[in-house]
C-alpha cells in the first residue's frame, strides 16, 4: 500500500498470485529438467544445429528440455501462458501468469564443457486489458491472443538450476518481495563502489556489429577494473552478481528468457538493474550490479 492506502503494483500482484507457490513450482521444474539435461550430456546430446550463425546453436536436448518444462508447468497450472527460447510453443494463457523459460542457457557451454550453463524458469505477471497500471502487459481471457510483451511484464518468481559440465550446481531462486537464496541460503549483492577492485562479468552478442561495439567497451573497462570475465551464460552470470561473487554483469543483445529469472533474483538480492533507456533491462542493454557501483559503470557500458 502507498501512504494514501492505494494498492501498489507489487501488493496487487502478491494478492492476486501465490508467489511462494510460483517460486516452488519454478524450483521444482528447473531441478527436474536439469536432471534430464545432465543425463543427456552424460549419454549423448544428439544433434547440434546452427540457429542464426555458427556461434548460435541449438541441440536436441534444448528442444526436449523446453517441452518437458512446458509439460511440468502447464500440468500444474493449465491456465498459465508459456514462452520459451526454442519456440516449441508460445501460449498466452488466461490466468495472468506466463512462464518464460530458457531450457539451456549457455548452450555452447553445454556442448563444449567450456563453462557453466543453466535451466532458467520465471513466472511473470501479465494484466487484464485496461489494467496496465500494475506494470504488466495486456494478455487476458478477454484477449487471449494479445502479444506477450516483455517490456511491460513484471517478474513474480524465478529459479535457476546451475550446471557445470556433468554436475549440478546450486539452485538459485527468488520471488517478488521474498528475497533470494542460493542452495537455500539468503544471498546479497556486493555493496562496493570502487571499479578498481571490481570483477565484472559480461558476454558477447551473436551479431558481429554488436561485438565490435562491445570490443570498444571492453577496451575502456580493462584498465580501470580488477578483472573482466566472459562466462557464456547470462543466467549464471546474473546468479554470480546476486551471490556477491562478482560486482556486476552487463551484456547487449539478450532475449527476455535470458534474464527473466536472473534479473528478479538480482533485485531480490538487493541489486540494481539498468537497460538502454532506464531502469528496465531490454534487448539493447542489461546491467546488473550492487546499487552503489551502477552509476560508475553505466556511462562506460
Amino acid at each position: 500500500m502507498t501512504e494514501h492506502g492505494t494498492p501498489t503494483p507489487d501488493s496487487t500482484l502478491a494478492e492476486t498470485h501465490d508467489l511462494p507457490a510460483l517460486r516452488a513450482l519454478a524450483e521444482d521444474a528447473a531441478v527436474r529438467v536439469r536432471e534430464h539435461v545432465l543425463e543427456r550430456r552424460r549419454t549423448g546430446i544428439g544433434w547440434v544445429i546452427e540457429k542464426g550463425s555458427a556461434i548460435d546453436v541449438v541441440t536436441e536436448v534444448d528442444r526436449e528440455a523446453e517441452h518437458l518444462l512446458r509439460e511440468i508447468l502447464l500440468t500444474a497450472r493449465p491456465e498459465d501462458g508459456f514462452l520459451g527460447e526454442e519456440g516449441t510453443a508460445t501460449i498466452p494463457g488466461t490466468s495472468g501468469v506466463v512462464w518464460v523459460v530458457d531450457p539451456i542457457d549457455g548452450t555452447t557451454n553445454f556442448v563444449t564443457g567450456a563453462g557453466p550453463f543453466a535451466v532458467s524458469v520465471a513466472a511473470v505477471g501479465v494484466a487484464a486489458v485496461g489494467e496496465a497500471e500494475v506494470g504488466v502487459a495486456a494478455v487476458s481471457a478477454a484477449e487471449p491472443s494479445a502479444p506477450i510483451d516483455p517490456a511491460t511484464w513484471r517478474a513474480l518468481a524465478g529459479a535457476i538450476a546451475l550446471c557445470a559440465e556433468n554436475s549440478a550446481g546450486a539452485l538459485v531462486s527468488a520471488h517478488l518481495g521474498g528475497g533470494a537464496t542460493s542452495a537455500g541460503r539468503p544471498i546479497r549483492v556486493l555493496d562496493g563502489t570502487d571499479l578498481a577492485g571490481a570483477i565484472i562479468q559480461t558476454g558477447l552478442a551473436y551479431d558481429p556489429a554488436v561485438r565490435r561495439q562491445q570490443a570498444g567497451v571492453l577496451a575502456a573497462l580493462t584498465p580501470i577494473v580488477r578483472d573482466l570475465r566472459i562466462g557464456g551464460s547470462a543466467a549464471a552470470d546474473l546468479c554470480a552478481v546476486a551471490e556477491g561473487r562478482v560486482a556486476a554483469y552487463f551484456e547487449r543483445g539478450l532475449a527476455p528468457w535470458d534474464y527473466a529469472a536472473g534479473a528478479l533474483i538480482v533485485t531480490e538480492a538487493g541489486g540494481a538493474l539498468a537497460g538502454s533507456e532506464g531502469e528496465r533491462p531490454d534487448g539493447g542493454l542489461l546491467v546488473a550490479s550492487g546499487p552503489a557501483i551502477l552509476s560508475a559503470l553505466l556511462p562506460i557500458v
